[in-house]
């Protein structure tokens, strides 16, 4: 009966005595109650203790026991075992609490936090050395025989140029060196081996070495070790392989557009900092530098690159053998005409103008940009449809030999004071000594400064003297 129905009824046509023995009566029983609840938990708490295993034996032992002998834990599985009795044997009853993480026993492959073919992956290495020898271990155990795997480090700074600064050694079951290989790049080093039939596992070995009387810091940065070759140039199609499986990242190559792969890290990436990339565009290979481009179009995510090759070569029809191109995102501009096809209008109508000075006339495309569209792939991952350009460089507006020459670029900006030049409010191109740039802002603002007082009838003799 409810609590509260017992009250409503003691309230109700009950003389004061039996209300009293009433609450006595249930008081009683709550504490009778209350007193068999605490020794059915004492009970309990004491019959736990015949729960404990029996005995500890290895798995083999148990399974072969024929009669109760209680709760059995196996030291070879972690398992516990119970009889059962209606088969008369032990039966396997799971993991017995837990077991001890054994050194090496978590490797990339039993988890969800490191790519399936990363074995081993560090953000910095660095030591100190001081007229000797100096190097840094690592072993990387769970390796496969006669499997091919990498070691890629994005750069490595502090030691000497004609050092071998990575070694890869294979080592045997008896701790014997089988065989090693060596690297003595400085930047976007991969190293690929193929492991022996007997390997057990490797040693990295990152070195430095300095002279009797030299010391510094050797900093390794962004290393990774990988199952696999990572990155595969199959018939001009760049894949990745991942857990063994060779999967397309994305079949833009049906559109039938130049494509461009970059391979390496872009860790650090910005306008004023650029990377070191292997590069595949076409039958060319090598290696280049990458940076990002532009001002307002950094915030999107999509990026504009300025892109520097190893060598010289002549993208398209008549722009001649350059390094220097730009790719274009066109990122507010679905269409990827409105730059290219704008330049191309504008270099249509200087080359229609007989009156047209002969050095704009001679230019690749009248002193515009000009572009194509193209394909872009960053370390397989498909970064959109881009426009290969030609940069606001030197080339693009016939420079290059003048001892003052400058190219400047405004992005929306309304003069309202002498200009900085500084990217703030008008950015630098291209200069002729990027150390010396105090002549091209004192030769803009003299400009600026000219059409402050210049008036209808002194324009051009005003404005003149400083073009």
């Amino acid at each position: 009966m409810a609590s509260n129905e017992i009250t409503r009824q003691i309230k109700i046509g009950l003389s004061k005595a039996d209300k009293i023995a009433m609450r006595n009566d249930i008081a009683n029983e709550l504490n009778e109650n209350l007193e068999n609840f605490k020794t059915d938990i004492d009970e309990t708490i004491q019959g736990l203790g015949t729960l404990r295993p029996s005995g500890t034996s290895i798995e083999s032992e148990i399974l072969a026991f024929t009669e109760n002998k209680g709760i059995w834990v196996a030291t070879d599985t972690g398992h516990w075992y119970y009889f059962d009795e209606l088969t008369n044997s032990y039966t396997d009853g799971g993991l017995y609490q837990a077991v001890e993480i054994a050194d090496g026993s978590i490797t990339p492959k039993k988890t969800t936090f490191l790519s399936d073919n990363t074995l081993y992956e560090n953000e910095l290495i660095s030591f100190d050395y001081n007229g000797t020898w100096q190097r840094k271990e690592v072993k990387v155990y769970d390796i496969k025989p006669n499997t091919e795997y990498t070691c890629l480090i994005e750069s490595i700074s502090g030691v000497a140029e004609n050092i071998k600064y990575l070694y890869i050694q294979q080592y045997d079951i008896e701790g014997e060196k089988i065989n090693e290989y060596s690297s003595k790049n400085t930047s976007n080093v991969s190293l690929t081996i193929t492991t022996a039939p007997n390997i057990s596992y490797i040693q990295l070995q990152f070195y430095a070495v300095a002279g009797i009387e030299e010391s510094g810091t050797a900093v390794f940065k962004n290393i990774r070790f990988v199952e696999g070759t990572e990155y595969v140039n199959q018939l001009d199609k760049l894949v990745r392989i991942n857990s063994n499986q060779i999967t397309p990242i994305y079949e833009f190559e049906k559109y039938g557009l130049p494509t461009i792969y970059l391979i390496g890290y872009t860790i650090g990436i910005s306008k004023d900092n650029s990377v070191t990339l292997n590069y595949i565009y076409g039958e060319r290979t090598g290696i280049c530098s990458l940076k990002w481009q532009g001002s307002s179009s950094l915030t999107y995510p999509k990026k504009n690159y300025t892109i520097t090759f190893d060598n010289k070569f002549e993208a398209y029809t008549n722009w001649g053998n350059q390094k220097k191109y730009c790719l274009k995102a066109n990122y507010i501009d679905y269409s990827h005409a409105r730059n290219v096809v704008s330049a191309k209008l504008w270099g249509q109508v200087v080359k229609s103008r007989s009156s047209v000075p002969t050095e704009l006339n001679s230019l690749v495309n009248g002193g515009a940009v000009d572009g194509f569209p193209c394909c872009l792939v960053i370390n397989g991952k498909y970064q959109g449809l881009y426009t290969f350009n030609i940069p606001k460089d030197k080339w693009l507006f016939g420079m290059g030999s003048g001892s003052n020459e400058c190219i400047v670029c405004a992005n929306r900006y309304f003069f309202q004071a002498e200009a900085l030049l500084d990217g703030t409010d008008i950015e630098i191109e291209y200069i002729t000594d990027e150390d010396d740039t105090s002549w091209a802002i004192n030769s803009f603002n003299n400009i600026y400064n000219s059409l402050q007082t210049a008036t209808a009838d002194n324009f051009e003799e005003t404005l003149g003297q400083y073009l």
